[in-house]
């Protein structure tokens, strides 16, 4: 018995124990798995990347359009966006940043690797919120050219972003069709029926009465009663002719026309009738006195800053000159302003002139700039720059 259990003790130290695990072929395929996975995921997520910095880049330029465009007509004056070079990786909006009344001129930068494709360019909106300019295209690029991203501003205002544009060079041009007889247009048809309107009613009315009642009378009494009884006769047809001829005699007899020679026929009535003079014509009447022109500003003063030392970041400020009971073609113009100011006349509406005068230099001082108007006399406004 302990014999047996001995062997088989033996036996059980002399056998090796199966080992689990990876071989190294194995573990290089799972590294070069996922090492790829790795690799393409990295490749994707940086793409993606590049994609939205462009994107960002373009949908903020496109809001400060937007913003600059509604700032202009609240502000009744300019605003602009100016991209300076090609291949530009900032640009320069002027516009009033804090809502003081006064623009001012930031640079703003695009996302990192965007730059835009395009020349040198300049978005200026005017006092309505057109460009002064038909519209412009412009495509936002990332690094080599990638991922570009279409933007256009139509010189009504409009962005859009992509390849959906309007701008106003490419809406064709509409030919109306005038009206032309014979092609049935509605403007054709409505003048024939309004000639053959009025034939209708006057051919039937004045031809019935007016033949009827001369011919018949005057030709059967002349020849009859002159020769038959010249002194008999002249009690009796007076009362039978004139009746039917009485509105037409009434007022030749005082004027002279040879009676019949009978004495009552009515074959004599007038033959020298007169027309009647007409009524005197009414002195003319002097015409009303003109009331004289004059002349209102909305502000007699104006604060802004300088220019830097650059030249650049400049203030300005907007004035309104009204003109009231002007002659026509009046007009108003600054005819006094000083060299360190700009003075530009914005619009002129309803005799409401705007102008904005801006610095044009670092002078820091106080002048004064003055507006003519047409026979209207001047107004006079203190400026200073500091």
């Amino acid at each position: 018995m302990r014999e047996s259990q001995a062997q088989r003790n033996g036996r059980g130290r002399g056998r090796t124990p199966r080992e689990g695990g990876f071989t190294l072929i194995q573990l290089l395929i799972t590294f070069a798995v996922i090492g790829i996975t790795v690799t393409f995921a990295f490749i994707g997520i940086a793409s993606a990347r590049t994609s939205m910095r462009v994107q960002t880049s373009a949908r903020t330029f496109a809001a400060y359009v937007e913003k600059a465009r509604s700032d202009a007509i609240r502000r009744h004056g300019t605003a602009s966006l100016r991209i300076a070079s090609a291949s530009a990786t900032s640009y320069i909006v002027t516009m009033d940043f804090d809502l003081d009344g006064t623009a001012e001129t930031r640079t703003i930068t695009l996302e990192d690797d965007v730059h835009i494709n395009s020349n040198a360019v300049s978005l200026t909106f005017d006092w309505r919120g057109r460009l002064t300019n038909p519209g412009v295209s412009l495509s936002f690029e990332g690094p080599a050219g990638r991922y570009p991203v279409q933007l256009d501003v139509t010189g009504s205002g409009d962005v859009t972003i992509g390849e959906e544009k309007f701008l106003d060079s490419e809406v064709p041009t509409v030919a109306l069709n005038n009206p032309v007889s014979g092609t049935g247009d509605v403007s054709h048809e409505v003048t024939s029926g309004s000639t053959t309107t009025p034939p209708t009613t006057p051919p039937t009315t004045p031809p019935t009465t007016p033949p009827t009642t001369p011919p018949t009378t005057p030709p059967t009494t002349p020849p009859t009663t002159p020769p038959t009884t010249p002194p008999t006769t002249p009690p009796s047809p007076p009362p039978t002719t004139p009746p039917p001829t009485t509105p037409p005699p009434t007022t030749p007899p005082p004027s002279g026309g040879s009676g019949g020679s009978g004495g009552g026929s009515g074959g004599g009535s007038g033959g020298g009738q007169q027309p009647p003079s007409p009524p005197p014509a009414p002195p003319p009447s002097s015409p009303p006195a003109s009331p004289s022109c004059s002349m209102t500003i909305d502000k007699t003063s104006a604060t802004f800053r300088a220019c830097n030392n650059g030249g650049n970041n400049c203030g300005s400020a907007t004035v309104k000159v009204t003109l009231a009971n002007a002659a026509g073609g009046a007009t108003v113009t600054a005819s006094s302003a000083p060299s360190n100011l700009k003075v530009t006349q914005i619009s002129a509406v309803g005799g409401v002139y705007t102008f904005t005068i801006a610095a044009k230099n670092n002078t820091r001082t106080t002048n004064s700039v003055v507006f003519t108007g047409t026979s209207c006399g001047t107004k006079t406004v203190s400026v200073t720059t500091d």
